[in-house]
C-alpha cells in the first residue's frame, strides 16, 4: 500500500497535483522524443491529412466558385477543366489520406512497442522499497496506459492541431487576397476564442482534480 507521503496517494491532493503534472511533461517529452525518432514518417502523416483537408473543403470550392463566376459572366464555358480540376483535388485528397493514414499507422504502432519497452525498463531500474510502496496492478496500468496514449496523442496532434491550422493558413492567403483585415478579423475571432474558453478548461480540470482527490 502507499504510504502517506507517497505522491499517488489521493489523501494528499496538495502532493498529487504537482506529481501528476511532472508525470504529464515526462510522458509529454517521451512522445515527443518518439515522433522525433520517427520523423521520417511522423511528417508526412501529420501533413497528408491537413493536406487533404485542404483540397476538399477549400480547394474544390474554390473551382466551384471559379466555375460559377464564369458562367455568370460567359454563357460559353468550357467544364471539361472544370469537371477534371475538381475530380482530380477530391481524388488527390483521398491519396494524401491514404497516405497519411498508412504512416500514423507504423509511428503509432512502432511508438507504442519502444514506449512499452521504455515503461519497463524504468521499472527495472527501481529499487525494492519503490515496489514496497506501490501496487504490482497499479504500476502495471501505468505503464501501459503510458505507452498506448501514445497514439491518443499522435492522432490528436495530426487530426485536431495539424488538420486545422494547416487549412487555416491556406485560407489567411486566400482571404489576405481579397481584404487583409479578413484575416486580422479571422485570427482575432481565434484569440478571443482561446481567452473565452482558456478559464473554462482550467475550471474542468479542478473539477476533475477535486472528484479523483
Amino acid at each position: 500500500m502507499a504510504s502517506p507521503e507517497s505522491p499517488g496517494d489521493p489523501d494528499n491532493p496538495t502532493r498529487e497535483q504537482p506529481y501528476r503534472k511532472r508525470a504529464v511533461l515526462l510522458a509529454l517529452r517521451h512522445y515527443i522524443k518518439e515522433i522525433t525518432r520517427q520523423k521520417r514518417l511522423a511528417i508526412p502523416g501529420m501533413l497528408m491529412p491537413a493536406l487533404g483537408n485542404t483540397l476538399l473543403f477549400y480547394i474544390g470550392p474554390l473551382i466551384v466558385g471559379r466555375l460559377a463566376g464564369d458562367l455568370a459572366g460567359d454563357e460559353h464555358v468550357g467544364l471539361g477543366w472544370y469537371v477534371v480540376a475538381f475530380a482530380g483535388s477530391i481524388l488527390l485528397a483521398e491519396v494524401f489520406w491514404r497516405i497519411g493514414l498508412h504512416c500514423l499507422n507504423r509511428v503509432d504502432g512502432r511508438g507504442i512497442e519502444s514506449l512499452y519497452m521504455t515503461g519497463m525498463t524504468e521499472l527495472l531500474a527501481k529499487d525494492t522499497a519503490f515496489f514496497h510502496n506501490n501496487f504490482a496492478g497499479s504500476l502495471t496500468k501505468r505503464v501501459l496506459s503510458f505507452a498506448t496514449r501514445f497514439e491518443e496523442f499522435v492522432d490528436t496532434l495530426t487530426f485536431n492541431v495539424v488538420a486545422s491550422l494547416v487549412p487555416l493558413g491556406f485560407a489567411s492567403v486566400v482571404l489576405w487576397n481579397y481584404d487583409p483585415l479578413l484575416v486580422l478579423g479571422l485570427v482575432g475571432l481565434i484569440i478571443v476564442t482561446a481567452f473565452v474558453v482558456g478559464p473554462l478548461i482550467k475550471r474542468r480540470q479542478k473539477l476533475v482534480d477535486d472528484r479523483e482527490a
